[in-house]
């Protein structure tokens, strides 16, 4: 029964190898054709000249592409390494590398050598005579500086016995290493953390005199994600292991294979996205947010992967760190919680003497998102801006929009009026130094608010503001002279033909 089971076992190990080195396979042509194709699609472009600004974006996308095969072929290979380690009948597969020239010649070395042996690890015997030395090269970063170590391994024989004695090989981060753990480092946080893909990486450190090839790079990569597996389930086993878990991921719908998936955002905020090819699976993400302005990111929905797109420009704001957002909810008249959001500067007084402007709109079921605008230049100074999100819009979905339509149209005024009584009651602001404001359809909720509690506001804008719904049964928009108003449906009672 034992010897079974033990044959069960090791056949279960065999057939789990197979697959592992058949992934392995799969992986690495994967990454050779598409290597292959950027290869040539550079070429075409160095013979026939650029065609348009499209293609150059193409390449980009075909580097980005081969750097994720070309990591995920290498943590196949170490994952096909490991299973056929549990077995005896599998054949091991090992990827085909480029020879690397990733030591130019030009960099300063620093020579380590390690202690020889004094004696022989054979026969105790000190008669040990050198033969020669190996030498392993570790390209190692320096901030602002390159260098290569070369550690030399002197060997050794005894004069007794003929035995080679020789100090063990220098430990590296990952098997087949040529990067030391510096670099390596470099390499995974500008990857990882500051979404930094590797073909750009490798442009900038071409720069710097130092080429690396991207396949050499993702390679790299993927051995390190391989080697940090086992601490990723340590960190998640612990986090897991909490009652209670604190989030802040920002889902988003995509369509894959016939059904509709999300997938988490690398941010939070207003999300907008493009596909200029709509033949593959790319598109562009813009997001923004109160305090950040819009960043653009590659997005690949079919690994659900997000990159900072060559299209993006990080644009620094001086100050603008200093502005926090809030978002809250405020009771209101009838008890309805209503969204607000809060812009303003680090540690504020709280004592209602900053000068606060709120804006509400409330309208067509039309949301107030979040929005980066250099009117925060005035948030430096002090003075507090808030969005309130009344009834009318649809932050809350269709019944959201229902509840500030026609015959509940007031509760889109009182939602506003109750924001600004919380800013006052929190010591944002006072009755002293509040504006209201509002545009367009927003005309209606900032008259009504002065209108019902003149003493809450020292100052109102009515932007270009539809004040008098029913003048607008009769007023003429449409081209053919017609009198359907677009304020017909949202706040009066039927047009008149």
């Amino acid at each position: 029964m034992d010897a079974d089971r033990a044959a069960l076992a090791e056949e279960n190990a065999a057939l789990k190898a197979e697959l592992a080195v058949a992934r392995a396979k799969a992986s690495e042509d994967a990454a050779l054709i598409v290597q292959q194709t950027l290869r040539i699609a550079k070429l075409e472009r160095q013979v026939y000249g650029q065609k348009s600004e499209r293609s150059a974006r193409l390449i980009d996308q075909l580097a980005l592409t081969f750097e994720e095969l070309e990591a995920n072929a290498t943590e196949d290979e170490l994952a096909a390494e490991q299973a056929v380690a549990k077995t005896t009948t599998v054949v091991g597969f090992t990827r085909k590398r480029a020879e690397r020239n990733t030591f130019p010649d030009h960099l300063p070395r620093e020579r380590v050598v390690i202690d020889p042996p004094t004696a022989c690890e054979c026969c105790g015997g000190r008669r040990l005579r050198k033969l020669g030395e190996d030498v392993t090269r570790t390209l190692e970063s320096v901030p602002r500086q390159w260098k290569v170590i070369e550690t030399v391994r002197e060997k050794f024989s005894c004069r007794d016995c003929e035995k080679i004695s020789q100090a063990p090989a220098p430990f590296h981060a990952v098997a087949r290493g040529w990067a030391g753990p510096s670099l390596l480092a470099m390499i995974m946080f500008e990857k990882f953390g500051q979404h930094q893909p590797l073909n750009r990486q490798a442009e900038r450190y071409a720069l710097e005199g130092v080429p690396i090839a991207l396949s050499t790079m993702a390679d790299a990569v993927g051995s390190v994600c391989t080697a940090l597996d086992p601490l990723l389930r340590l960190v998640e086993a612990h986090v897991m292991a909490a009652e209670r878990l604190h989030a802040d991921d920002t889902t988003v719908p995509v369509l894959a294979s016939g059904k509709t998936d999300e997938i988490k955002l690398p941010a939070s905020g207003t999300v907008n996205c493009s596909c200029p090819d709509f033949r593959t699976d790319r598109c562009l993400v813009y997001i923004t947010a109160w305090t950040a302005p819009v960043i653009v990111y590659d997005m690949d929905a079919e690994k659900e992967t997000f990159a900072k797109s060559i299209f993006n420009s990080d644009v620094v704001y001086p100050g603008f760190d200093q502005l926090v957002s809030e978002e809250v909810e405020v009771p209101g008249h009838d008890g309805t919680m209503i969204p607000l959001s809060i812009v303003h500067k680090k540690s504020i007084p709280m004592d209602g003497s900053n000068s606060c402007i709120l804006e509400g709109y409330g309208a067509y079921g039309i949301s107030q998102t979040p929005r980066f605008t250099i009117r925060w230049s005035l948030a430096k100074r002090g003075v507090v801006f808030a969005f309130a999100h009344p009834r009318g819009g649809s932050e809350k979905g269709e019944e959201w929009y229902k509840a500030g339509y026609k015959t509940t149209k007031p509760n889109t005024w009182k939602d506003f009026i109750s924001c600004a009584e919380y800013l006052v009651k929190k010591g944002y602001t006072s009755p002293e130094h509040l504006a209201g404001t509002g545009t367009s359809a927003g005309g209606i909720l900032i008259s009504r608010a002065i209108t019902e509690r003149p003493d809450l506001f020292r100052a109102a804008i009515c932007n270009v503001g539809c004040a008098n719904a029913m003048r607008m049964e009769f007023t003429m928009s449409t081209s053919d002279g017609g009198t359907s108003c677009v304020m017909v449906p949202e706040a009066a009672s039927t047009p008149v033909m």
